[in-house]
């Protein structure tokens, strides 16, 4: 049973099993290539340094996709690159963008930048206004040095609304803060966190915004909300730096404590 193994192995590759993850996703590729069990592959794959191996699954993996949809569209596969308006649904939609993103970032990671770009530019084809792609590539551009490019591609095509991830709101905001603009920074963390009032990321990059504008009342009750909704190691060492630059060492102490306690390794 495909599914079986699908879940299987990405149950093994999440837990760190990378032999049995790869042995288990060659049986469930075996029986059919599915798009997720291709892309996690692919992943373990580029992760372990076998490119040549992650890209030919990632290609897999598009071809899952085209595939399932030619089933219900007659959809030429051909034509898949020159095409705009991509007759899939959705969801296979969302499962092309994801493929391209894991793609491009393992691209980047090896210095094909541009291969990185086009990529994010099909995903972007397929999807016009998904957030994560649009962030994807704006991240791609602030890595290179292009903050202000980063900003504008992300300004110019992502729409606020509820359908915008924790992580993407996050994302955004740190870029502003890293060009100076702490205020517009401030802004879409608390329309994040209107959306996710309970996401400790948010919270927590919300903390850093308030702490570099000097309000340290401020920064330090953020920090403790994210805590207390999900004690991290870089939460608490945030508000440990924090206590420590207002010379509170016992208290920073304390808090670098726990963040040991919460990620020892």
């Amino acid at each position: 049973n495909q599914y079986v193994y699908q879940a299987w192995g990405l149950l093994e590759h999440r837990s760190g099993n990378r032999k049995e993850a790869r042995s288990i996703f060659m049986k469930a590729v075996g029986l059919e290539a599915q798009s997720q069990v291709c892309l996690a592959w692919a992943i373990l794959e580029a992760r372990d340094g076998n490119v040549v191996r992650a890209r030919e699954l990632f290609e897999l993996g598009l071809s899952a996709v085209t595939r399932k949809s030619a089933r219900r569209n007659s959809f030429n596969k051909d034509k898949f690159d020159e095409a705009v308006d991509i007759p899939v649904t959705y969801k296979m939609k969302e499962e092309l963008c994801a493929i391209y993103r894991s793609w491009a970032e393992m691209e980047e990671r090896i210095g094909n930048v541009k291969e990185a770009q086009a990529l994010l530019k099909k995903a972007l084809v397929v999807l016009p206004d998904q957030p994560e792609s649009i962030m994807a590539l704006a991240r791609l551009q602030a890595r290179r040095g292009s903050l202000q490019a980063a900003l504008s591609t992300v300004r110019a095509a992502l729409t606020v609304n509820e359908n915008v991830p924790s992580n993407v709101f996050n994302s955004w905001a740190t870029l502003e803060l890293r060009a100076g603009n702490s205020y517009q920074a401030k802004e879409i963390l608390k329309q994040g966190n209107s959306f996710y009032p309970r996401d400790p990321s948010i919270l927590q990059t919300w903390g850093v915004v308030e702490e570099a504008e000097g309000n340290i009342n401020s920064a330090r009750e953020l920090f403790g909300r994210s805590v207390s909704i999900l004690p991290t190691a870089p939460a608490l060492v945030a508000w440990a730096l924090l206590e420590d630059s207002q010379k509170k060492i016992d208290r920073a102490r304390e808090l670098f404590e726990q963040a040991l306690t919460v990620d020892p390794r």
